[in-house]
């Protein structure tokens, strides 16, 4: 059985809310030279919907730039991985609207909408962020973190839009999300698929390194979205461990992974030997111009076509 008091997230190595603006304000005011838009148009993915469906076609690109207006110009990195699921479902005072999904195994960004339908209800958007929620619809998922956070520049008087954000501190998530409005004892539901996910750089360190070490990371994980670290404790202390990662791109930059401004989370499960560390980049990392990663200062290079 896993520990009641060691499966929870450690909070503490979350961003501050100070982190979060200041995250946020560099996310959005991103202008990148030199990233080119990739071939294909985005995926579109028609959802039944419980009031409306809307056409996919028209809404394709300006989708893509709704994200845009979030992640910078390096969204066209991923564009081709956003999946565009128009649901939108209603009850007598707001319409919730799924606008967008971006994932990698361990983590989901979704933008949803959420508008009012009459002057009382407009009154009430305010309050909309303490009562919207997101939830993995994976039963083995049991370490985790999630985030509302409301896009400003994205908003006006009758619509609210906001970035849901799930990470896992457990394993890849398997299933789809599940975001809830509960407003005036009514609730509101729309289910957000996690079928594709974007390419996935896979990292096998040599434990041999850690042979006398009370902690021992194993593997890392690194897509355009977040760095994730999975390995095992000999020896349980009281703060979860991470070790240093450092990522080095063709252009001389780097990026060291746990000190970004976003922080880092992780999750402990000692009766089963995993200890989970992971952080969000704080801009999208373009995965081919990835060179090497340095791990407790021993260096793996990346291989070409070593993406999952």
């Amino acid at each position: 059985m896993r520990s009641e008091q060691l499966n929870r997230v450690i909070d503490a190595f979350g961003p501050s809310e100070a982190q979060k603006q200041r995250m946020f304000v560099n996310i959005t005011g991103l202008s990148s030279t030199g990233v080119r838009r990739k071939g294909g148009i985005a995926k579109v993915l028609f959802v039944a919907a419980a009031i409306c469906l809307f056409t996919g076609t028209a809404y394709a690109f300006s989708y893509t730039d709704l994200f845009k207006k979030i992640f910078g110009n390096n969204i066209y990195l991923v564009e081709d991985q956003i999946l565009f699921p128009i649901e939108s479902v209603s009850g007598d005072r707001f319409r919730l609207t799924l606008e967008g999904v971006l994932s990698d195994d361990y983590s989901r960004a979704a933008i949803v909408m959420v508008e009012a339908l009459n002057e009382q209800a407009g009154q009430e958007l305010k309050d909309i962020p303490s009562n919207l929620e997101v939830a993995s619809l994976d039963p083995n998922i049991r370490a985790n973190s999630t985030s509302v956070v409301e896009l400003d520049h994205l908003s006006d008087q009758n619509s609210k839009r906001f970035m849901l954000v799930f990470r896992s501190f457990d394993g890849p998530v398997a299933g789809d999300l599940e975001i809830r409005l509960t407003a005036d004892h009514s609730l509101l539901t729309l289910t957000a698929p996690a079928s594709a996910t974007i390419p996935s750089v896979t990292i096998r360190l040599d434990e041999a390194n850690y042979a006398s070490a009370d902690y021992v990371p194993h593997t890392v994980v690194i897509s355009p979205l977040s760095a994730v670290v999975i390995g095992h404790e000999r020896n349980v202390g009281y703060a979860i461990p991470n070790p240093s990662v450092t990522l080095h791109f063709a252009n001389g930059t780097t990026i060291d992974v746990f000190k970004q401004e976003t922080g880092f989370g992780g999750s402990r499960f000692p009766e089963e030997g995993i200890s989970t560390v992971s952080a969000r980049f704080e801009r999208l990392i373009d995965l081919g111009q990835l060179r090497s990663v340095t791990v407790d200062g021993t260096e793996y290079p990346i291989k070409a076509n070593e993406s999952n």
